[in-house]
């Protein structure tokens, strides 16, 4: 079942996306193109040495955006095992389908 996603999800329209809640809302951040390969971790342990170590071109570069379809429910996901909409912050990265990030 697994291998049967992947052969739907071509590489070259993923997109990496830095999902962080603010009022209540979750909101998407796509880093430049020259940090797509580098994920910010979901786990505060991992987080604590993302942020101590990134390059800050990798935070300052990134283009706001809300998700739609699958990409929304993966992130609804992430937030509630990692926390909830009431609680702002930064929750980690996940890799989308390009076409369901709508930036602002």
């Amino acid at each position: 079942m697994t291998e049967s996603k992947d052969i739907h999800n071509n590489n070259n329209n993923m997109i990496i996306v830095d999902i962080t809640v603010a009022n209540s809302q979750i909101r998407a951040l796509k880093p430049s193109e020259q940090f797509q390969n580098m994920l910010m971790p979901t786990n505060d342990t991992e987080k604590i040495l993302f942020w101590n170590t990134v390059n800050t071109d990798r935070l300052n570069n990134r283009i706001y955006g809300t998700l739609k379809g699958k990409a929304l429910k993966k992130a609804e996901k992430l937030v509630n095992e990692n926390g909830n909409l009431s609680t702002s912050g930064e929750y980690g990265s996940l890799k989308i389908r390009e076409d369901d990030f709508i930036p602002f």
